[in-house]
């Protein structure tokens, strides 16, 4: 006992854990059946009773099985002794021990260990779509930009669509993938792209993971009232279809914000303001004449999340003037990394945002 430090004051609380303490609580403690508590006066009262009484009478004396009496009074003892020493008054015994502390230690352990797993899943599962992409020799830099933008929209819109988070990277993967039945003609190149990604050997893709990739890839195009009809009539379960519709929704988006295939969209920042979802987009040239059709395939969305979408455009401040935010970014800066390693300067989320608003960050890729 000499290596445990004093306490101050005896006024302290511990936590006693085992089935020694819980036998002890019953003993001397203050009667309650949720958190029991015995005080270290009354244990100290009890102590040379408990110590006295042999094996047998203490199994009558205090109706505890013969393994608890053999150990009891040595625990009662260890205790009052370590109690006394750090100054603790009084201890609570929480009714836990060793086994519930192994328990949810092998509990946290199997839950790292699957993220860790669903982690390398999800890269594995995008470095085959990269790979089938190069295979056929498509480009897929206007993916991979999709790709980004998707995926920030997909997790700072998590609280709003409500769709499982392990459904991100198939998002991601039909981004990536949505374009490539251009190699077999630009015309309905979306029909074609259902049909590559159906058949394209891709592992880690299910058949029922594959029919959704497969459909976002169909109904990236023309009219949300014609994506929602092909989705529904699919065999897949109507919550999973439910599902589809939304990523579908996003991926249009996603698309829309990089229509034109030059990555202007260096960061977009998605904030719930009431009814309606704000994308607020920090644009590599700044605003210009066609940005209305940035949200030219809201549709789906608005009516799977039942919600308005409104768009800001801004210019991204040049680091070297940044009280300038007239001045236009560095032109020698690569246009198609989608973030800057440098903190994001551009539209940010007032402080003071309304009720109700999703706090969210920059389009950010942690998967490549």
């Amino acid at each position: 006992m000499q290596s445990i430090s004093k306490g101050g004051g005896g006024a302290g609380v511990i936590a006693a854990l085992g089935g020694n303490a819980e036998a002890l609580a019953k003993i001397v403690g203050d009667g309650q059946s949720s958190t029991p508590s015995f005080e270290l006066a009354a244990l100290e009262k009890a102590l040379p009773e408990i110590v006295r009484l042999n094996v047998e009478q203490r199994m009558a004396r205090y109706d505890v099985k013969k393994d608890r009496a053999e150990v009891m009074g040595i625990a009662a003892l260890v205790f009052a002794t370590a109690a006394r020493q750090l100054g603790i008054s009084k201890l609570v015994a929480p009714g836990v021990g060793i086994r519930e502390a192994v328990l949810l230690e092998l509990a946290e352990t199997a839950r790292e260990e699957q993220a860790a797993a669903e982690g390398a899943h999800d890269k594995a599962l995008l470095t085959a779509a990269r790979g089938f992409a190069n295979r056929v020799d498509h480009d897929t830099t206007h993916g991979e930009h999709v790709r980004l933008l998707a995926r920030a929209l997909f997790h700072q819109l998590r609280d709003v669509h409500g769709v499982p988070d392990d459904m991100g990277v198939l998002l991601e993967v039909a981004a990536l993938l949505h374009d490539v039945g251009e190699v077999v003609n630009p015309q309905g190149h979306h029909k074609h792209s259902e049909y590559m990604i159906r058949w394209a050997r891709l592992p880690g893709l299910d058949n029922t993971a594959r029919e959704m990739v497969a459909l976002m890839a169909r109904t990236h195009r023309k009219d949300g009232a014609r994506a929602r009809q092909i989705i529904n009539e699919s065999p897949l379960p109507k919550d999973l279809r439910k599902q589809c519709l939304k990523l579908s929704g996003l991926l249009r988006i996603a698309d829309s914000l990089d229509t034109q295939h030059r990555s202007r969209v260096e960061q977009v920042v998605a904030t719930r303001m009431g009814n309606a979802i704000v994308l607020d987009l920090v644009v590599r040239d700044g605003p210009s004449r066609g940005d209305d059709q940035l949200l030219r395939k809201a549709d789906l969305v608005k009516d799977e999340l039942g919600m308005e979408l409104r768009v800001t455009v801004a210019r991204p401040v040049d680091p070297t003037r940044p009280n300038d935010p007239t001045r236009p970014v560095d032109p020698t800066r690569d246009p198609t990394r989608a973030v800057d390693p440098t903190p994001p300067v551009g539209p940010t989320v007032d402080p003071a945002t309304p009720s109700g608003a999703i706090p969210v960050g920059p389009v950010r890729d942690g998967t490549s």
